[in-house]
């Protein structure tokens, strides 16, 4: 006889409900959704404290925080997308989402593309990092923390994710009182910070001020 297996559980949270028979991701693609996931509610919460704070300076300051965890979701957005693209997740996709899947990474990929060269110097040399720098360069690279840049990446990177939420190339694994037991699903969306596209964070509302 089959176990029975509660399949709504959520997702095993290191930084919150450490549930026992919470699931956990077991192939490279699930692994980098869930840290897809994980980023952009801790960008979602940063959001939060921007619009409580009325401080330009503080605000400038949570964008560069952003800009850090901009860069890693990214990493995982390309890695997930190219390995769906290559065939190299190792599960069936259909045509159309492989086509629709195509459309909306190049559309993310030209999304980020004007300003992340300027994105990444903030991260590696004033956020991630703190260089041993002089204070005109120090200076620059503040200039370079771009709200409209930031917004502009995080609205295509909802879409993004909301594609490859549905593809079922995912694996898990929970405990059961008869072992660990493996199976492949889509991501339970009930799972994730909520999507929507109002929901999309925005880090743009100081520079009206």
């Amino acid at each position: 006889m089959r176990p029975i297996i509660n399949y709504n559980e959520p997702i095993f949270d290191p930084f919150g409900e450490r549930g026992a028979t919470h699931y956990h991701p077991t192939n490279s693609a699930a692994i980098h959704l869930v840290a897809i996931q994980l980023t952009y509610r801790d960008i979602a919460r940063l959001q939060r404290i921007y619009s409580r704070s009325r401080n330009r300076y503080t605000k400038k300051l949570i964008c560069k925080y952003v800009i850090i965890e901009l860069v890693s979701i990214d990493a995982h957005i390309t890695s997930l997308a190219n390995d769906v693209i290559s065939g190299k997740v190792g599960y069936k996709i259909s045509d159309s989402d492989l086509v629709e899947i195509k459309k909306v990474y190049k559309e993310y990929k030209a999304a980020r593309k004007p300003k992340w060269s300027q994105l990444q110097a903030v991260r590696n040399r004033l956020g991630a990092h703190r260089d041993s720098l002089d204070l005109l360069t120090v200076s620059k690279l503040w200039d370079q923390v771009d709200t409209e840049a930031i917004n502009t990446i995080l609205r295509a990177v909802a879409p993004m994710l909301r594609l490859l939420m549905k593809l079922n190339v995912y694996t898990w694994s929970k405990s059961h009182r008869s072992g660990i037991i493996s199976f492949i699903q889509p991501l339970d969306p009930s799972t994730i910070v909520p999507i929507e596209d109002n929901a999309t964070p925005n880090y743009d509302s100081y520079l009206k001020k």
